[in-house]
Order: C-alpha cells, then structure tokens, then sequence
C-alpha cells in the first residue's frame, strides 16, 4: 500500500520530497539508489569524456523519469535553475577579453575585444556536459529517495553525525527560507 504524502507547496510547486514519495522507485532500497547515484555521479566526474557524460545524463533522466515515473516536463522544469546557473558559468569560461582582437571569433568594441577560441569552446562544453551529468546523477538520488530516508543510509554507514545533523539542517532551512 502505498503511502499517504501531502508534500509541501512552494511557489505553486511541490518540493523534492514530494517527487521522491511518489516516486515509483522510493520502495528500492535507499542504499542501493545512493550508490548507484553516487557511482554515476563518480565516473561522470572522472572520466571527463562527452560520451560518458552523455551517458550519465541521458542513463539518470531515463531512471528518473521512466522508472521513477516522473513526468518529462516536470523533470525539464527541475532542471531549469542548474541549467541556467551551469550555462552562465560556461559562457564565462569560453568568452574571454583582450585589448586586441584575438581568437577563432570576435567582437571588437573600441576599448576591448569580446573573444571565443575553439579550445574554450571545447572546455566549456566538456564542462558543461560534466556537471550537468552531476546533477542528473544528484537529482536521481534526490527524486527517487526522500531524505529522511539518506539521511538513515548517511548514518548507517558512519557518516559523521555533525555532517548529517548539518546536511539535514540545511534540508530544513530550505523551506523555511522559501516558505
């Protein structure tokens, strides 16, 4: 019997809690979901390849949403803010300025040149790729499992208690902060 969960409003929004209560996935065991998360969000750091980061990405999305039963749009609508946040931070590490014109593709203004070089362009994209299989990786973990729940696996495994009892605070704080 599946249990009665009246998740938390936020911005006309349920929050993360909700997701992973109503999660088709929230009945496998919570220590496997973590290490399963945790291996993917590894390897995706490790190995900073494309292909394994598009793998990650694409792996953790088809978990989330196809098992776990999350909409497709909503799980779009999820990755909004990190999606905004890593793009941001991307364009800034494959734009460069100079005084002169300099690199693959430019944008001269009197003062200074706005450039992009295929090697930037190259990293940002890597980077990019790798973070974002990150946070597939994390929301895997984190729509799937509530976290009263990784919180227990935390403890079980000897995590120190100061880590948990701060990780969970600031779980909390969340909410109060957005509430």
């Amino acid at each position: 019997m599946k249990p009665i969960y009246r998740g938390h409003k936020h911005d006309a929004a349920h929050s993360i809690d909700f997701y992973a209560y109503e999660s088709r996935l929230r009945s496998w065991n919570a220590g496997l979901k973590m290490a399963v998360g945790m291996a993917a969000l590894c390897l995706c750091i490790a190995a900073d390849k494309l292909s394994v980061s598009a793998f990650v990405i694409f792996t953790m999305a088809c978990i989330t949403v196809m098992a776990g039963g999350l909409s497709p749009a909503r799980y779009l609508k999820l990755l909004t803010i990190p999606l905004t946040f890593l793009f941001m931070g991307t364009v800034a590490i494959a734009a460069g300025i100079s005084r002169r014109p300099y690199g693959d593709w430019y944008i001269s203004v009197p003062w200074f040149s706005l450039y992009v070089t295929k090697a930037g362009l190259l990293q940002a994209v890597l980077l990019f790729t790798r973070a974002l299989g990150a946070v597939s990786a994390m929301y895997m973990m984190t729509l799937a499992t509530p976290a009263s729940e990784m919180i227990g696996v935390l403890k079980r495994i000897h995590v120190p208690k100061m880590i948990v009892e701060l990780m969970y605070l600031i779980y909390r704080f969340i909410f109060v902060l957005s509430d």
